[in-house]
């Protein structure tokens, strides 16, 4: 294996604070190796980029480099609440295929803790893409529509936050074409965006990546401090910590806070992912907080009848 780890994001200026800090994480949980960090984006500012630049400063081993991307080839799909970022990630291993022989893509609601050279270095087994598994299709909230693909259920299914690519067979195999000709020839407004159509294109294909690389750390279910203290962590679900209601309404907030007091990213609350859903997005995150916490303040208070 090359010692030079190449790390993807696909993000815009909307991620900007959880992006610098899973890169920086990154890049502080991999002292003695060399790191790649590749963002690729439709909308950073400069200023933007320039404290991405700041926050990897300290890290002499880590190369930033910053690339615009064009999301003409989405225009005509609708995915979750109108977003399309989320589909860029398809679009990365062929952007990469003449910079890398293998990358890892990481969505940019992650902190990395560890274990980021175990799987940069994993074995894919000849398979073009490793992730980690929770559960067959049958558990996702996506069933109806892998049982219209005529898919079996019971198979395996894996979430596309953290992903292991071999750039060669994934670009050998026209991976990304298929992806777009499949989304195109269906309705895309699934609730995990990319993630089934990934599931579908890598049906019973995908090397199953042990769970430190993947660890779901959602606003309602605490994650354990031996948990917290090795692998990679995921941010799912909302509110997320950097949210407008976050700091109230996500129980794994302060997991995330250290991550950006050591980033030094200052903390700027996002109300979403494109313009006309940052309200929307908003709301639904206020909602899912308030419903974890009216349960709790119920049973705090005194019975008033007689």
């Amino acid at each position: 294996m090359s010692n030079r780890i190449h790390l993807c994001y696909g993000a815009d200026q909307n991620m900007l604070e959880p992006l610098c800090v899973s890169a920086h994480s990154a890049a502080a949980s991999v002292p003695g190796r060399d790191l790649s960090i590749w963002v690729f984006h439709p909308d950073l500012t400069p200023a933007a980029i320039e404290q991405l630049r700041r926050v990897l400063a300290p890290f002499p081993g880590a190369a930033l480099h910053v690339q615009a991307i064009d999301l003409e080839v989405f225009a005509d799909i609708k995915g979750l609440h109108g977003a399309v970022m989320p589909f860029v990630k398809l679009l990365l291993p062929q952007r990469m295929q003449h910079q890398a022989a293998r990358i890892v893509v990481l969505d940019a609601d992650t902190v990395v803790v560890g274990g980021l050279e175990a799987l940069y270095d994993h074995n894919l087994n000849g398979r073009a893409l490793g992730a980690v598994s929770y559960g067959p299709l049958k558990n996702t909230l996506e069933a109806e529509f892998f049982a219209a693909q005529g898919l079996d259920l019971q198979t395996a299914s894996f979430n596309s936050g953290v992903m292991l690519v071999d750039v060669n067979r994934w670009n050998d195999n026209r991976t990304t074409e298929h992806l777009i000709e499949t989304i195109t020839a269906v309705d895309p407004r699934t609730v995990e965006s990319d993630q089934p159509f990934l599931n579908l294109a890598f049906y019973d294909d995908f090397e199953s990546l042990r769970i430190r690389y993947n660890k779901r750390a959602g606003p309602d279910t605490r994650i354990p401090p031996a948990d917290a203290a090795d692998g990679v962590l995921h941010f799912v679900g909302l509110p997320k910590p950097w949210d407008l209601g976050g700091r109230l309404f996500n129980v794994n907030y302060r997991v995330y806070e250290e991550y950006r007091r050591r980033a030094g990213v200052p903390h700027t609350p996002s109300l979403g992912l494109v313009p006309d859903e940052r309200w929307e997005r908003a709301a639904k995150g206020l909602w899912a907080g308030l419903r974890t916490a009216l349960p709790l303040l119920a049973s705090m208070t005194p019975c008033m009848l007689p």
